[in-house]
């Protein structure tokens, strides 16, 4: 990563996970998978933390390929891909990096692939608990254009007590001018916002 990218890590590493551990992150939409990359950085390498990548804006394979080109070791990311089967995108079989739900189209029911490891009706292999220590949800607000927000109110606070019961963080971002709503939502779930500020993302 470039001395922007590691000024921005050093910006949220004082922030991220230092007063409990649900997290919304805001910024414009066009930075949105700038501060996921160094997040995961951040996560991974500085703090060696286990976590997954829950994948609602594209097949994880770019969210990956991103983090290799940026020479993120990826040891300890496992991803749910919510949208390549829906996309027609390859699915690759590695059931320990990757679970794979059937669409991007009944988010409430997507942290039962923490539990039992089915998504509506279709069967996935359940995450283990015990290997995760903070879950990223990839752009929170792409869930929109095929779920309510009741549904996101469901699978908000199915997370909330996820978390809360095995001592995960959880972080997501969302742009709260182009997603009023849904800001609103998250405020009303999520204890703590990180403001991305300006000064951070151009150094």
């Amino acid at each position: 990563m470039n001395e922007k990218d590691l000024r921005l890590e050093e910006a949220l590493s004082s922030q991220v996970g230092v007063d409990g551990n649900d997290y919304i992150f805001t910024t414009k939409q066009v930075f949105m998978v700038r501060v996921n990359l160094v997040i995961l950085k951040l996560l991974l390498e500085n703090r060696k933390k286990r976590g997954v990548a829950v994948v609602l804006d594209r097949p994880y394979g770019y969210l990956a390929h991103l983090l290799s080109l940026h020479r993120v070791d990826q040891t300890n990311l496992s991803y749910i891909d919510t949208v390549a089967r829906f996309s027609g995108d390859s699915v690759i079989d590695n059931p320990k990096k990757v679970v794979y739900t059937d669409g991007p189209f009944h988010v409430e029911l997507l942290m039962n692939a923490f539990s039992d490891g089915y998504e509506d009706d279709f069967k996935t292999k359940a995450i283990e608990m015990e290997d995760v220590d903070f879950i990223l949800i990839d752009n929170v607000a792409s869930a929109l254009t095929y779920n309510t927000m009741e549904a996101m109110e469901t699978c908000l606070k199915t997370l909330k007590e996820l978390s809360d019961k095995h001592n995960i963080l959880i972080v997501m971002g969302v742009d709260p001018h182009a997603h009023r709503a849904l800001y609103g939502l998250l405020k009303s779930e999520i204890k703590n916002e990180i403001k991305i500020e300006e000064r951070w993302l151009h150094g």
